[in-house]
């Protein structure tokens, strides 16, 4: 088996001369004041993400500008695989089915939107991922299959087969793609749990760490949609949440949601450190509270990124930081660019920047 450093020598270095380039907070911040969205590309002039306003003032179409981004996403993680050998290639493909799966319920939703509700689709298939992250897979025929029967032979030989053969019908039948979706979450978990531990002893303990967070964040995601769009009873919740051995276990999230008690949630997720954040915890609804501590956690997230990359730089823990730093910083252009073309207020999109 390879060493640390020629498993990760020439990668680190390459990625943490990407990091430097990635877009410096007063930029975003500089967006954020902006008046209006034409004014928000100007602090991106001169970044990769220039090309976001070509794409914008040719296209008036904001919709464009996050089908870019999207793609920017799926590059950073395809990228890495020519670099990786398992099996930490094995885990970074893990992590990049994330994005592979996001894609796959896009099209699925508006396969659903067309055949099962009889919607137009035709103004949203313009953008469609039609690249490739782990799966062969023709998002442009899977749109356009003329039967449930047509699709789900589109995902023969692939990962999705099964859950798709099986939950399409009952999609159709039921009139949502909710428990499709919530297969394809867990499914993506599996994957990342499995591939987590063929890594060797210090890369798994690091990975571990990111998972974890990976898992609460998910499971919060979860909570908000199931109180905002389904109003679930708390008895059901727990069928769609994910176990790791996190700080927090699924059935105490469940019971946090049937109760109310997000403060103890927050307590047993985040610890002490995070005490002085208390009172966020006693504001709003359930919804709003849980949302809150989404995006606390995100932020440990990224804070356990930026940790890992001053200290030892041969191993997943590079990787992983950049994945992050890279997610986050494109989830943050895409909700300021949003937040302009809707009007918020600038105090509104620091609240969820």
């Amino acid at each position: 088996m390879a060493d640390a450093l020629t498993v990760y020598g020439f990668l680190s270095a390459k990625l943490k001369t990407r990091i430097s380039a990635f877009l410096p907070g007063d930029r975003l911040d500089d967006a954020i004041r902006a008046k209006s969205l034409q004014e928000a590309f100007l602090p991106l002039r001169g970044s990769y993400f220039e090309s976001l306003e070509n794409i914008y003032s040719t296209t008036g179409d904001l919709k464009a500008v996050e089908a870019e981004l999207f793609a920017m996403e799926a590059a950073a993680y395809i990228e890495l695989f020519h670099f990786l050998e398992d099996p930490a290639l094995s885990f970074v493909r893990a992590t990049a089915r994330a994005v592979e799966i996001e894609a796959v319920k896009s099209v699925l939703r508006l396969w659903f939107d067309a055949h099962a509700r009889g919607r137009a689709i035709d103004d949203r298939t313009g953008y469609i991922f039609r690249g490739r992250v782990i799966e062969s897979l023709d998002m442009e025929a899977i749109v356009n299959a003329p039967t449930a029967a047509d699709l789900v032979a589109l995902f023969r030989a692939t990962i999705y087969e099964e859950i798709v053969s099986r939950l399409i019908p009952e999609a159709v039948m039921l009139g949502s793609v909710f428990e499709l979706e919530s297969a394809m979450d867990r499914l993506y978990f599996e994957g990342l749990f499995e591939a987590c531990s063929r890594l060797n002893t210090k890369d798994q303990e690091i990975a571990r760490r990111f998972v974890g967070l990976e898992v609460d964040i998910q499971n919060l995601t979860s909570l908000v949609r199931l109180r905002s769009f389904h109003d679930m009873p708390g008895d059901k919740v727990g069928r769609y949440l994910i176990d790791f051995g996190s700080s927090v276990s699924a059935s105490s999230l469940a019971q946090a949601y049937t109760t109310d008690s997000i403060a103890g949630a927050a307590g047993a997720l985040l610890g002490h450190r995070y005490e002085n954040l208390a009172s966020i915890w006693n504001k709003g609804d359930t919804k709003t509270r849980l949302a809150a501590l989404e995006r606390v956690l995100r932020q440990v997230r990224v804070s356990e990124a930026e940790r890992l990359l001053g200290g030892y730089p041969f191993s997943i823990g590079i990787i992983l930081s950049y994945l992050v730093l890279k997610t986050e910083e494109l989830r943050g252009v895409r909700t300021v660019l949003n937040a302009k073309y809707y009007g918020l207020a600038e105090d509104r999109i620091r609240s969820v920047v």
